[in-house]
């Protein structure tokens, strides 16, 4: 018997060493290709994508510059017309109207794509080094513990969009928010690098100078929202440091990159534009706004917090109390550390409530809810540290590191865990539609993607080639979710129908259906 019993230890051995082999560097590897897997599906669509709305009338003069010269330096002179315009007659956003006005389908319908392609590409890369440094350089995480949670973060953040299309499709939308969080998840990284008193000062500082002009350049959510962490990371690095002289030297460098922010931001709050476009919404008063920020955010807080995004969090949980043992910082008043967190993300409600009196559409909705996971990040992360340096303190020292001995022995436990769930609630969902890569699964996988792809080519063609003014175009029959965001009308006089008649020369333009 006990032959048979050394025998079967041989041939499944169960012990320690077996599973140590599974390390933090495998696991990152496999969720590394799981991640750049399910963005492949997210880029190839993108081959079908096709202007909109908007995109046709911020970029009617850079359009039109570009047929006439096939000069870049006009085109570029273009867009400064188009923010001028708009400066005085609509809103202030004036990197965000220079960026709408550069469009790719400027140059050629057939690059439309293109935008898509950038917008996914820098959002992933900025959210990883956004992950990467903030985990690394705060908590001082090994890197591959970093990168897991980072990933299974970029993860969450990509396939539980609001709405998708605003976010990456519609160039217009996208370019204006998805653009603008990115900038400010890499000038938060820079901060956060001269707060922890960085050697290249200098290079972080201009960085964070030039990311910051852009962000006050750009919508008034990523802007105020920019604005808020940046005082949040200096009121802490002040605190941390007023006994040392020589630390407190680098929030004079975050100063110093703060002010082309400050600059652009006025700029672009002072536009007489944004009071233009004011007289068409509900006058809303600071403290109304207020308290509308916070009814709206409790709304996206039930909402968005399903039981599939609990899961998640609870499994991560091992991993990141695993990780705060290696900061000195005790994690003080972890209440006043949740509600403050709270806080940031319902101010960000605060610049839309004001203006219209409501949320926004879905592409403000896409940075909330993108805000509102990494929120439930950071109360993770500081509710475990307060666990780890206190209440560990109080006796129970030998039981955690029981349980931090188990969980290294088995890490592979929690991700097979996380991998399981997320797939149950993925492939056995009512709606596919809900998660961004199975949305664009779905769409190509039933021709969907390619029916409008070639719909809408055929009404490019007619409007390019027909010579007449007068031009009646079929509707889409299919319309992906990650595609499809706007159309033009049965009224020719609708402004959607108008800018496009202008784009190609008409003088009218009516939908049909088909």
């Amino acid at each position: 018997m006990n032959k048979i019993k050394e025998n079967f230890k041989l041939k499944f051995p169960l012990t320690y060493k077996t599973t140590h082999k599974i390390t933090y560097k495998t696991i990152y590897r496999i969720l590394l290709a799981a991640v750049l897997l399910s963005f492949i599906p997210l880029l190839f669509i993108s081959k079908y994508n096709h202007m909109s709305a908007d995109d046709y009338s911020y970029g009617l003069k850079t359009h039109k510059a570009w047929q006439e010269s096939q000069s870049i330096v006009e085109t570029v002179k273009a867009a400064g017309e188009q923010v001028a315009d708009s400066y005085e007659s609509w809103q202030g956003t004036f990197v965000s109207i220079f960026l709408m006005a550069l469009q790719p389908g400027v140059f050629g319908e057939q690059y439309y794509g293109l935008g898509a392609v950038f917008l996914i590409l820098l959002y992933a890369v900025s959210f990883y080094i956004f992950g990467h440094v903030m985990l690394t350089k705060l908590l001082h995480a090994e890197k591959y513990q970093a990168g897991i949670v980072t990933l299974i973060m970029l993860l969450l953040c990509t396939q539980w969009l609001q709405a998708p299309v605003q976010a990456f499709y519609f160039y217009n939308a996208g370019v204006h928010y998805i653009f603008m969080f990115s900038m400010l998840l890499l000038a938060l990284c820079l901060q956060i690098l001269l707060a922890a008193g960085t050697k290249k000062k200098l290079w972080c500082t201009t960085g964070g100078a030039a990311l910051g002009f852009l962000i006050g350049g750009g919508n008034y959510v990523t802007a105020f929202l920019y604005l808020l962490l940046f005082l949040s990371i200096l009121f802490v690095s002040l605190l941390l440091q007023y006994k040392d002289r020589e630390k407190r030297r680098n929030t004079g460098w975050q100063i110093v990159s703060l002010i082309p922010f400050l600059c652009s931001f006025l700029i672009s709050v002072m536009a007489p534009g944004n009071f233009n476009r004011g007289d068409k919404f509900e006058d809303v008063s600071p403290v109304k706004a207020i308290g509308l920020s916070f009814r709206y955010s409790v709304e996206g807080c039930n909402i968005w917090m399903t039981l599939s995004i609990v899961c998640i969090f609870l499994l991560l949980f091992p991993l990141v109390a695993g990780m705060v043992k290696k900061t000195s910082f005790s994690f003080p008043m972890p209440g006043l550390a949740v509600i403050y967190a709270y806080c940031l993300f319902a101010a960000m409600y605060a610049p839309t409530c004001y203006a219209l009196g409501f949320p926004g559409a879905g592409r403000c909705r896409n940075i909330y809810r993108i805000v509102y996971y990494i929120m439930l990040l950071f109360d993770l992360i500081y509710v475990s540290g307060y666990i780890r340096h206190k209440i560990v303190k109080g006796g129970l020292l030998e039981a955690v590191r029981k349980a931090e001995a188990f969980f290294k022995d088995h890490i592979w436990l929690p991700f097979t865990l996380i991998t399981a769930g997320f797939l149950f609630f993925m492939v056995l969902s009512d709606d596919w539609n809900s998660y961004t890569t199975l949305s664009a699964v779905k769409s190509v996988w039933e021709k969907e993607a390619q029916l409008y792809h070639v719909q809408s080519l055929e009404r490019e063609t007619l409007l390019k080639t027909t010579a007449e003014k007068k031009v009646e175009i079929m509707a889409t029959t299919a319309n992906p979710r990650l595609l499809f965001f706007d159309d033009i009308t049965t009224d020719p006089k609708d402004w959607r129908n108008r800018y496009m008649a202008k784009w190609y020369g008409k003088k009218k333009v009516t939908l049909i259906e088909r």
